[in-house]
């Protein structure tokens, strides 16, 4: 680090602790006579000078350093103010504070619902696919689900929206897991 003189290291500390070029100089060096303009055309002078200049970008890096968030200082922030709802049960706060530490820590993902309509070609015989509808309801009724096709009820339930059954002629031979087919 260059050597300054103690009005050009006030000059440097002013301005790593925010003020502008013209407050610095006002601050470190005797002005009080002298114009706004030629105030500033000094302490541009004084922060280009090398010696200066050099001086406020190592102090800036130590300041960026300093003031940088890494993981583990972004979580333990995150505990104190968990730690602080807490104390004052805020537990929405609490919550959001939870899911933020997962988040920031890759423990919890963002899971992002896709849904798209599938449509199924399948090859049965005729016989089958007439006893698929009967054989569905059987299913439904034994886990009490809601028939997954219109016009249909169990009890009380209403029939899932969009749901129908395909015309294998009418679509596109595709082939799809059963654990992958949402009905929309």
């Amino acid at each position: 680090m260059p050597t300054l003189t103690a009005k050009q290291q006030g000059f440097v500390d002013a301005i790593l602790a925010g003020s502008d070029q013209s407050t610095a100089y006002r601050q470190s060096y005797a002005a009080k006579n002298m114009s706004a303009d030629a105030i500033k055309v000094e302490a541009c002078r004084l922060a280009a000078s090398p010696n200066v200049a050099l001086t406020i970008a190592q102090g800036r890096e130590r300041l960026a350093e300093r003031r940088a968030w890494d993981l583990e200082r972004l979580v333990e922030r995150a505990e104190h103010g968990m730690d602080g709802a807490e104390t004052d049960k805020q537990w929405g706060s609490y919550s959001a504070l939870l899911q933020f530490i997962g988040k920031a820590t890759g423990l919890v993902a963002d899971k992002h619902a896709v849904e798209h309509n599938v449509q199924v070609s399948h090859q049965l015989a005729t016989a089958d696919l007439e006893a698929l509808p009967a054989m569905i309801t059987a299913a439904c009724n034994d886990l009490d689900l809601p028939l997954p096709f219109s016009g249909e009820t169990k009890g009380l339930r209403t029939p899932m929206p969009n749901a129908k059954w395909l015309n294998p002629a009418d679509t596109d031979a595709k082939t799809v897991d059963a654990d992958d087919y949402k009905v929309a």
